[in-house]
């Protein structure tokens, strides 16, 4: 899956990585600003439209969440790939982005910070794709500069999201 602004600079590059490997993958591509020019037949009519996407906010995790859900559609698709990093900061680019508003659902100790970049399985892209609960708290108080805060959402959202399922998981002892 690509999240991109316009035509992917690097389409070439992936063309010569996904040849010979046909059947074994499918593409998918969100481009918020402009309707991409493709160079690779791997990425004709792979598109995924929607509106602006705007980095920081809530429109990030969306054009996540609208992409893995055109990816489950397909049964075949097993495993989903953005990129991934993630990381427990705890300075002022981590968890000094929390938002007091999310408490007490979402508790400062409990708040992770990760790159929009993700791999996951099919099982936890539907545990994404799935959510509400924590989905309607990064969108009322997880965004730039709100009451001074630095907390962004495509940051923010989905490794908080894991971290509090795990902990769901072991209190009802999964």
């Amino acid at each position: 899956m690509f999240l991109a602004s316009g035509s992917l600079p690097s389409e070439e590059i992936w063309d010569n990585f996904f040849r010979g490997h046909e059947g074994r993958f499918s593409v998918y591509v969100h481009s918020s600003n402009e309707k991409p020019v493709h160079v690779s037949p791997y990425f004709e009519g792979r598109d995924i439209r929607s509106e602006k996407v705007v980095w920081g906010k809530i429109s990030m995790v969306d054009a996540e969440k609208r992409l893995l859900a055109n990816a489950l559609v397909d049964p075949d698709n097993q495993q989903f790939v953005l990129l991934s990093e993630s990381i427990l900061d705890p300075g002022p680019h981590g968890v000094g982005r929390y938002s007091e508003c999310m408490f007490p659902e979402v508790k400062i100790d409990d708040f992770r910070k990760a790159s929009q970049w993700f791999s996951l399985k099919r099982q936890h892209a539907v545990m994404a794709i799935s959510d509400s609960f924590y989905y309607r708290k990064f969108s009322l108080y997880c965004r730039p500069n709100m009451d001074g805060e630095h907390c962004y959402s495509d940051e923010n959202y989905l490794a908080t999201l894991f971290h509090m399922l795990i902990l769901l998981a072991f209190q009802i002892g999964l």
